[in-house]
């Protein structure tokens, strides 16, 4: 049986991040073979040249209890003393009705991740696994996979804000997009696209 492995359409890294700012990273992948691909957590692993194949798991660490604001409402948020995982990698929360809930999304179909950094500084380690399904037989099997991991760099929020996307215009469209919503295309369909957004830094209007 012959295979080709997901290979990887981006390698941007999500670097200078701020603190208490939602963020997205793409790990999607291209399949030549079009194997269907699930995208899921893994634990960071390490190695050296004696032992090169990187098998040896990193353990998680403890992390201390703190509080963190809302970027929504500016509230500060309290969160209680806990241990870094597969599902929680990232000190991440999002706030919901003033209460603080572990926030790291990984959406297992096309491979997108949400999180809202959270309290500390530094640079944290987020392995994704994709894996490789086949229908074989008319059972789906699993007949490989590939893993990257990226540094994940958290910074302090007075040098940096995430600029906010106001509104979105589709070429064609007669109405304004709501930017949250996909926008649907024919195949052979040119597109073209305006955001208009804001950054606090800034304090001016950017497109």
């Amino acid at each position: 049986m012959r295979n080709s492995s997901p290979r990887f359409t981006s390698f941007t890294l999500p670097y200078n991040l701020t603190l208490d700012q939602p963020y997205r990273h793409s790990f999607s992948a291209f399949e030549p073979d079009g194997d269907s691909l699930v995208y899921r957590a893994v634990q960071p692993a390490t190695g050296s040249l004696v032992t090169p194949s990187c098998g040896t798991p990193i353990p998680y660490v403890f992390y201390q209890a703190g509080q963190f604001q809302d970027p929504t409402t500016g509230q500060m948020i309290s969160y209680p003393a806990g241990q870094f995982s597969t599902a929680f990698p990232v000190l991440s929360f999002q706030a919901v009705n003033g209460v603080a809930v572990p926030q790291y999304n990984l959406n297992a179909t096309n491979g997108e991740l949400l999180t809202t950094p959270v309290a500390q500084v530094g640079d944290y380690s987020v392995p994704v696994q994709i894996d490789e399904y086949r229908q074989l037989n008319g059972t789906w099997t699993l007949i490989g996979q590939v893993t990257r991991d990226i540094p994940y760099g958290v910074r302090n929020p007075s040098t940096n804000r995430n600029p906010t996307i106001s509104s979105l215009q589709v070429t064609g469209a007669a109405a304004i997009q709501p930017v949250d919503q996909p926008v649907l295309v024919r195949p052979g369909q040119s597109v073209s696209l305006t955001l208009n957004a804001t950054d606090p830094m800034q304090a001016r209007p950017c497109s």
